[in-house]
């Protein structure tokens, strides 16, 4: 079972959102959930789906990496939002795999970090964005540092399966700069807070929805 895992990925999380979801197990089943306090809150909602799919990106790739497949459904009962997903180890050689997120390969890296930007977020059916904001708009998110490259993470929709699939292109970034970028500084954010008074300070028009930040 992968309950050890996720709860070691849960505990090494830094960002807003990993306090917001918990997990339970039931037989050869293992569920993300989010904490009965934040269902109706959208913005809790939000951080919660997102550190949950980068804990389950994490945790895929573990699996992938050792070999073993997982099975996941996200979201299975339409009715009961706070369940993010079902898991359970995949031994009968069956994958739903346009429920899951594809696995994290790094081994070659891209011909730069912009590329592997684009290249991910396309691959997640979201976008990047180059942004240039001010010293006074990036201090609203907790910016004190001048960063050559500014990008945005963006979406057309923006329900709990985007947030997941921002939570999938996170880890995808963090785990990119832990192997081929390991001394470079970088701030990566999903907007916990400040999302649609930081949206007014860019060229984002009404149809495109902010759901993250990347600056390096």
């Amino acid at each position: 079972m992968p309950q050890k895992l996720i709860q070691k990925i849960k505990s090494e999380q830094v960002d807003d959102g990993s306090d917001k979801w918990t997990y339970r197990a039931s037989g050869n089943v293992l569920e993300l959930l989010v904490l009965p306090q934040f269902v109706h809150n959208k913005k809790a909602f939000r951080c919660s789906v997102i550190s949950a799919g980068q804990a389950l990106a994490s945790l895929k790739a573990q699996y992938n990496k050792a070999g073993n497949e997982l099975f996941i459904q996200t979201f299975p009962n339409i009715e009961n939002p706070k369940v993010i997903c079902s898991i359970r180890v995949d031994d009968s050689g069956y994958s739903n795999t346009d429920s899951i997120p594809e696995a994290i390969t790094l081994e070659t890296k891209s011909h730069s970090i912009d590329d592997f930007l684009l290249e991910t977020a396309e691959k997640f059916h979201l976008n990047t964005q180059s942004a240039y904001l001010s010293d006074e708009v990036l201090t609203m998110i907790g910016i004190d540092t001048h960063f050559d490259h500014t990008y945005l993470l963006v979406s057309r929709l923006d329900n709990p399966f985007t947030w997941l699939k921002a939570g999938y292109w996170k880890e995808s970034i963090i785990q990119y700069m832990k192997l081929h970028e390991p001394t470079r500084k970088y701030f990566l954010y999903h907007f916990s807070n400040h999302r649609e008074e930081f949206k007014k300070h860019t060229d984002l028009n009404n149809g495109t929805y902010l759901q993250g930040i990347l600056c390096y």
